[in-house]
C-alpha cells in the first residue's frame, strides 16, 4: 500500500507539470497496443476480406509491426526527457540518475547481449556468424575463378548469405521476378516439391522464396534454413537422398553447391564433393560440391545478356 501511494504521489506530481509529455506516451503506448492487436489478427482479418472480395489484391498490413521499435524508442525518449527536465530538487536528482540508469543498461543491452552473445542466447548466429565472410573467402579462394563464370545454389543456409559474398546466385529471395525463371528453377527441386507438399505450396502458391527446399530437412522448421554447426551436429543431420535435377542445374549456369549439411547420395547425382570449410568465427561448415563434368551446360541466366 506505501508503494502505491508514493507511486501516486510521484505520478500525480510529474502529470502535473508534464501533463503534454505523459499524454504522449500514453497515445504511444495506445499505438503500440493496437498494432500489436492487429498483427495478432490479421490473418482472421484477411480471411474475411479475402472471402467478401476475392479478387481483392493481398497485401500484408499485418507488417505495421515493424514500426513497434520506433515507437517504444519514442517512448524512451519522452521518458528520458520528463526524467531530466524536473523543476523539483528531489525529483530532478532522482529523475536524472533513473535516465542514465536506463540509459546504460540501453547501451549494454544492445551492443553486448543483442551482438556478442547473440548465438548463445537466442541459439540464432550474430551477424558477422551468419554472413561468415571468412569463410567463404576461403571458398573463393579455393574455387580460384572469376565469380561471373559460375553459378552457386545454397543448401541449409539462406542464398542472401552467398550472394553477400559476391557470389553468383540462382537461388534467392525477390518479390519481383520473370515467372520464366520460377519454372525453369522449379524444375531444379520439382522431385524435392513431390515429396513435401508444405514446400510445393509455399513454392507455387507464392514462390518470392526460389530456394533449393529439402523434404527431409522439413522436420527443423525455422531451423530448415539456418543449418549451423551446432544443429548439425545436435541432430547429426545430413541429407540421405537429395532430389535435385542436376542436368536442369547445369543448363541454367550453376555449377557449384554450397551445402551446411552433407549430401549422402551427392555422387550419384552427379554432385562431386570437393573440400569441407570450416572457421572458428563462423555458424557455418560448408560442404562445397560441383557439378560432374558430363552434367555441365553453359547457358545463359536470369540477368545475363
Amino acid at each position: 500500500m506505501l508503494y502505491i501511494i508514493v507511486l501516486f504521489c510521484v505520478w500525480h506530481y510529474i502529470y502535473k507539470y508534464n501533463r503534454k509529455n505523459i499524454l504522449l506516451v500514453l497515445y504511444l503506448l495506445v499505438m503500440c497496443m493496437l498494432i500489436s492487436i492487429w498483427y495478432g489478427f490479421w490473418l482472421n482479418i484477411w480471411s474475411v476480406i479475402s472471402f467478401l472480395f476475392p479478387h481483392f489484391p493481398y497485401f500484408d498490413l499485418s507488417r505495421f509491426y515493424m514500426l513497434q521499435p520506433l515507437l517504444w524508442y519514442l517512448i524512451l525518449g519522452v521518458v528520458f526527457y520528463i526524467l531530466w527536465n524536473q523543476t523539483n530538487l528531489f525529483f530532478s536528482i532522482v529523475g536524472r540518475l533513473s535516465a542514465i540508469t536506463l540509459f546504460i543498461l540501453q547501451v549494454h543491452h544492445l551492443f553486448n547481449v543483442s551482438h556478442n552473445n547473440q548465438e548463445s542466447i537466442t541459439q540464432k548466429p550474430s551477424y558477422a556468424e551468419f554472413f561468415s565472410k571468412d569463410l567463404f573467402n576461403d571458398i573463393d579462394t579455393f574455387i580460384d575463378r572469376k565469380k561471373s563464370e559460375y553459378r552457386v545454389v545454397s543448401i541449409g543456409l539462406h542464398p542472401s548469405i552467398a550472394a553477400f559474398n559476391g557470389f553468383f546466385t540462382l537461388d534467392g529471395y525477390s518479390a519481383n521476378y520473370p515467372l520464366e525463371y520460377k519454372k525453369k528453377f522449379r524444375e531444379i527441386i520439382a522431385g524435392e516439391l513431390v515429396h513435401s507438399e508444405a514446400y510445393r505450396n509455399y513454392f507455387d502458391n507464392w514462390g518470392s522464396r526460389y530456394y533449393i527446399f529439402v523434404s527431409e530437412l522439413e522436420t527443423f522448421h525455422g531451423n530448415a534454413l539456418l543449418m549451423t554447426k551446432k544443429v548439425v551436429k545436435k541432430y547429426s543431420a545430413r541429407i540421405k537422398d537429395l532430389k535435385f535435377n542436376v542436368r536442369k542445374f547445369s543448363s541454367m549456369g550453376g555449377e557449384y553447391v554450397f551445402s551446411a549439411l552433407e549430401v549422402e547420395n551427392a555422387e550419384k547425382i552427379g554432385l562431386n564433393i570437393l573440400k569441407k570449410f570450416n572457421h572458428k568465427y563462423s555458424s557455418w561448415e560448408i560442404f562445397l560440391y560441383q557439378v560432374s563434368k558430363d552434367n555441365k551446360y553453359k547457358q545463359l541466366t536470369m540477368g545475363d545478356s
